[in-house]
């Protein structure tokens, strides 16, 4: 889960638990939820040479050959588990990256964290933080949690529904009759940088708020993500209020940039 909200996800998962308990009395439900966050740390290997990098560290990061040709296999969204010397916990690799590039998520058991961050910079991988991943992910197209959704923005209203099969039961059913806003990709026409909060405006009203911003390094623009009213006229040009002044936006459709 996001490790920023990794605690209220729990406390969403068991409550759902106990509600699917009632709701199916005559169902199993005999699991468990165990939260194991702290005894791993991650390393993110990312970015279009990410597979060659980890294939040529294969030795020291301790990879059998059935291991690497596992990791060569493995498709998107999906994992494996691999031992580590004098740990009882295996080792993830996963592909579930955030940066709209191919990459490869380590969870190591916390103790070796270190060992393995060891190799992977003495084997040329540049350190980055959470401001590129940013970067990248927006630049993706890619939503984030606490700007594109939120408790207050429906994964409608985030233009995620092709998420959302509204043909069954589930608990988030009830968004359909709350959708209010919808979103918006822009691009912007001057060197005007936009900026989370910032307003977006349609031919003289305001009808919105961006919801990230950002300077795309790759088409060396601004690029944002807005959350305008439903109502709102289908147009191909916006405004963005930058510092009280009103600078001019294309409307485009995401990704702002295609990943290698």
């Amino acid at each position: 889960v996001n490790a920023a909200n990794k605690d209220k996800d729990l406390v969403h998962m068991a409550e759902s638990h106990e509600a699917y308990k009632k709701a199916y009395p005559d169902r199993a439900a005999d699991f468990e939820i165990i939260d194991e966050s702290d005894l791993y740390g991650q390393i993110a290997v990312q970015g279009p040479g990410s597979l060659d990098c980890i294939m040529e560290l294969a030795d020291k990061l301790g990879l059998t050959d059935d291991q690497q040709t596992a990791i060569k296999e493995l498709k998107r969204f999906r994992q494996i588990w691999v031992p580590v010397d004098g740990e009882d916990r295996e080792m993830i690799i996963s592909r579930t990256g955030y940066t709209g590039e191919n990459g490869y998520e380590f969870y190591i058991p916390k103790a070796k964290t270190a060992h393995y961050w060891d190799i992977f910079i003495e084997g040329g991988v540049q350190p980055c933080g959470l401001g590129s991943r940013d970067t990248l992910r927006l630049e993706a197209g890619m939503p984030l949690y606490g700007h594109e959704m939120s408790p207050d923005i429906n994964a409608l209203e985030a233009g995620m529904d092709f998420f959302v099969d509204l043909d069954h039961e589930f608990q988030g059913q009830v968004m359909k009759d709350k959708v209010t806003r919808r979103q918006l990709a822009l691009v912007s026409d001057s060197k005007a940088i936009p900026r989370e909060g910032y307003e977006v405006h349609v031919e003289g009203k305001k009808v919105g708020l961006i919801t990230s911003g950002t300077f795309s390094p790759v088409l060396e623009k601004g690029i944002a993500f807005a959350l305008v009213d439903l109502d709102t006229p289908q147009v191909e040009k916006v405004e963005v209020l930058v510092r009280k002044n009103l600078q001019p936006f294309t409307v485009v459709k995401a990704p702002f940039v295609k990943g290698k």
